[in-house]
């Protein structure tokens, strides 16, 4: 499949699978009540904290209003900017259960193996829950160090293209760990498996990084990218 059509083809395998659908809102409902329920706290408590320390270090009440209006300012910028730099790793990590079932049920749709209906998808899921989000909590930690290397590049304008191709890299292996770690793969068959399908991991890649940078899309298309990368064949 080129990458195009995968992304054409997890959007209608998510629309026909009622099971693969509800399992796709789960890591949705998830980002979507962790940076509510962060921004409810930020806005109700941290911001009017702020406005109150203002005000109280300055004698001119219109000059400590407008200053606190500024400090809101502020903060709902820097917190847009969190969301958006710590989506990925944050809901990855939060989602990582859900989403290895919804990786494991669309390989089982391509191998036309027999596919089980929720509640025994949340049966099986049980069983290895402990697994899939300690190697989500290793991966992150991954992430992280070459985010970090990412962001150092990015000071050198001459190596942006290499910061942007990190960070396709990155998309990709997190959303075929789900495969690579149910399988058991070692470290050499994963490096094998992504050099065979170098091009079409790193354009996959290069799309998933355009998504989750876009506030709000990047909920939605969490799921879609555990398709996508789950899109092939034993």
């Amino acid at each position: 499949m080129s990458v195009v059509s995968n992304f054409f083809t997890a959007f209608k395998m998510i629309k026909e699978d009622k099971v693969l659908l509800l399992l796709s809102l789960i890591p949705i409902l998830i980002g979507l009540l962790f940076y509510g329920v962060l921004g409810g706290w930020i806005f109700s408590s941290i911001i009017p904290w702020g406005n109150e320390l203002v005000q109280s270090w300055l004698s001119i009440d219109w000059l400590g209003s407008i200053l606190g209006w500024i400090v809101k300012a502020l903060v709902t910028i820097l917190f847009f900017f969190a969301v958006n730099w710590t989506f990925f790793l944050v809901v990855s990590l939060l989602a990582s259960p859900f989403n290895e079932l919804i990786s494991s049920r669309v390989e089982k749709k391509m191998n036309n193996e027999k596919l089980e209906n929720l509640a025994s998808e949340f049966s099986g899921l049980f069983k290895r829950v402990r697994f899939i989000i300690f190697n989500e909590f290793k991966k992150v930690t991954f992430i992280i160090v070459l985010s970090l290397l990412s962001l150092a590049l990015s000071f050198f304008p001459l190596l942006s293209p290499i910061t942007l191709l990190i960070q396709a890299l990155l998309v990709a292996i997190n959303f075929l760990d789900y495969k690579w770690s149910r399988h058991d793969l070692s470290f050499g068959d994963c490096i094998t498996e992504f050099k065979n399908n170098f091009l079409n991991f790193t354009l996959a890649g290069l799309i998933g990084v355009g998504l989750l940078s876009i506030p709000g899309i990047n909920i939605i298309s969490l799921p879609v990218l555990v398709v996508v990368f789950s899109l092939r064949k034993n």
